[in-house]
């Protein structure tokens, strides 16, 4: 058992989200998708484009949850 979710991919959140169905919570996934994953690459052009978006996204939707 995982004490935490560091380290998970889609398949194990997507598992989790199975799991949680019962319950009614609610999941987004708010994710980038990476063009390619040769070794000291770095990030895409289009990934860095992707952060701000993602991050935006990701605060908008913790404001919801929160209240404000």
């Amino acid at each position: 058992d995982a004490k935490s979710a560091h380290g998970w991919g889609l398949a194990e959140t997507l598992q989790l989200g199975n799991g949680l169905r019962q319950t009614k919570t609610k999941i987004k996934v708010i994710g980038i998708q990476a063009e390619q994953f040769k070794m000291g690459a770095g990030l895409s052009s289009a990934i860095k484009k992707s952060i701000p978006i993602a991050c935006t996204t990701l605060q908008r939707e913790l404001n919801k949850i929160i209240g404000e």
